[in-house]
C-alpha cells in the first residue's frame, strides 16, 4: 500500500460516529488512531473507495463532537489479539478528512490542539 499519511497518528480510542448516506450505513466505534488528516476506525461494512461519510469526533474535554466530512481512502483486515487469547480479524478503514464543518472554524483547531498534547504527554513517558 502506498503511504501518503499527513501527520503523525496517535493510537488513541475516541468514539466516533460514521454516516454514508448514499449506502444506508450508520455506525458508532471507537477508533484506533487519528491524525491532523484522518482517522482510523474499525468498520462493519465495507464501503466503495472513495465514499464520502460525515463524522462526528467526540474528544474528551466533553464538548460538542467535531464535525468532519471525510472520504473512504482504504479498507483492509487488521489482526489483532482479542484478550490475549486467540487473534482475530477486524475490518479497518483509513478515513482522509476532506472538509470541516464551517458551523465551528475551531474544530479543526481543536483536533489539531488534542493530537499534539496527546503526543507532547507520550514523549515525556518516553
Amino acid at each position: 500500500m502506498d503511504e501518503k499519511r499527513r501527520g503523525i497518528r496517535v493510537g488513541i480510542k475516541l468514539k466516533t460516529k460514521i454516516k454514508a448516506e448514499k449506502y444506508s450505513f450508520e455506525d458508532e466505534v471507537d477508533s484506533v488512531n487519528i491524525s491532523g488528516g484522518g482517522i482510523m476506525i474499525p468498520i462493519t461494512k465495507k464501503l466503495p473507495i472513495e465514499t464520502q461519510v460525515d463524522l462526528e469526533i467526540f474528544l474528551p474535554d466533553e464538548k460538542p463532537p467535531i464535525k468532519t466530512k471525510g472520504k473512504i481512502a482504504w479498507i483492509k483486515s487488521v489482526s489483532e489479539k482479542e484478550e490475549d487469547i486467540r487473534p482475530i480479524d477486524k475490518l479497518c478503514s483509513g478515513i482522509e478528512f476532506i472538509e470541516f464543518t464551517k458551523i465551528n472554524d475551531d474544530d479543526e483547531a481543536r483536533l489539531l490542539n488534542f493530537i499534539h498534547l496527546k503526543l507532547h504527554k507520550s514523549e515525556e513517558r518516553k
